[in-house]
This record gives C-alpha cells, structure tokens and sequence, in this order.
C-alpha cells in the first residue's frame, strides 16, 4: 500500500500534510518507517 493510500483512509486529504504529521509523531517519515518495518 502507497503512502497516499494511507493517509486517505487514516483521515487525511493532503499526503504531505499525513507525512508532516507522521514525522512529528514518529521522528521518522512514512518512508523510513516503512523501510525500517521492513529490516526487521
């Protein structure tokens, strides 16, 4: 599933703004944490 996916379906109409607040929250974006989930 792609990030924009799921900033929809969590309630987000800008995937940027979903990425921004990811960020805030995790210290990480969308990405890294999908890359990071993957390592381990």
């Amino acid at each position: 599933m792609n990030i924009n996916d799921i900033s929809c379906k969590v309630g987000f109409s800008c995937q940027r703004h979903f990425s921004t607040s990811f960020k805030q929250v995790k210290g990480m974006t969308p990405t890294q944490f999908k890359e990071e989930s993957k390592r381990n």
